[in-house]
């Protein structure tokens, strides 16, 4: 009897955290929907205003200078890492750790972090990379991360020459069940004009000061694009991962109630074959 007890306490533990699972499948896919529909959102505000930024590099003079255009030599690197706060979500955090570490040792600069998010940090001090400011306990609305403040320190540290180079590690949402890790490079900003330029555009006052104004703000959607399809990607891992940790769990309690079965099947067998074995000695 202890053996299908221990069944029965192992099948109620299954679905209970059947139950656990897949509340949070639901409760995933319905914060998928909103993050992504933000992300999608910001592609299109940040594709309009490139086209805008590309106008007025395009009329820019020869010669034009600002000071996160400026290449240098690369001595040192600032990373910006986006990850989850919160695990439970598949490979998604660490295939950004992965990512991280793939591309600090393919360079031979040194490296300093910024980490958005508890997982990144938790990544970061993994690593043994320098973190220098970190970003956690955020709301689940990637609108309201604070880029504006990491967008000004990444800045000033690009244009008082303390890094040579800022680059984004994040996961890209390309649909529920697939993301993708990139890196982004933004600093120094390149000047490429190339496609999407508005043809014969009046700029005002200037397409110098028109760009110096538009840079901190490209820059800073850039930050915030990165947190809506970091966020996207998160609940999509976890909604993927919760799914399969409920359809493991259907499989699983299947597979016991057959144990328990048998297991009870053996045990009445066996009462049975008791009485029938008393029955005859009784009878001799």
């Amino acid at each position: 009897m202890s053996g299908l007890k221990a069944i029965r306490r192992r099948l109620s533990s299954v679905k209970n955290t059947k139950q656990i699972t897949r509340a949070m499948k639901l409760v995933s896919a319905a914060k998928l929907k909103r993050a992504q529909d933000a992300a999608l959102g910001g592609r299109k505000f940040s594709e309009r205003l490139g086209e805008v930024l590309k106008t007025s590099i395009k009329a820019l003079p020869q010669g034009f200078s600002h000071p996160l255009i400026e290449v240098r030599e690369v001595k040192k690197t600032a990373y910006v890492v986006f990850s989850g706060e919160r695990g439970l979500c598949g490979p998604y955090n660490s295939s950004v750790a992965k990512a991280l570490n793939a591309e600090v040792k393919s360079r031979n600069s040194e490296a300093v972090c910024f980490a958005v998010c508890k997982r990144a940090e938790s990544s970061i001090n993994r690593l043994g990379l320098k973190l220098k400011q970190s970003f956690v306990s955020l709301p689940d609305d990637a609108g309201l991360w604070p880029m504006d403040e990491l967008g000004s320190s990444l800045v000033s540290l690009y244009s008082s020459k303390e890094v040579d180079e800022v680059i984004l590690i994040y996961t890209k949402f390309l649909s529920a069940m697939n993301q993708e890790v990139v890196r982004e490079k933004l600093l120094p900003f390149s000047i490429d004009s190339g496609e999407g330029a508005t043809e014969d555009a009046q700029i005002e006052p200037s397409a110098e000061e028109v760009f110096s104004e538009i840079l901190p703000l490209t820059l800073k959607t850039k930050l915030f694009q990165a947190g809506y399809e970091a966020k996207a990607c998160e609940h999509a891992s976890r909604m993927t991962a919760m799914d399969a940790a409920t359809r493991n769990a259907d499989e699983l309690m299947d597979k016991l109630r057959l144990f328990y079965n048998r297991a009870r099947q053996r045990v009445i067998t066996a009462e049975l074959l008791d009485i029938l074995g008393g029955a005859e000695a009784q009878r001799s």
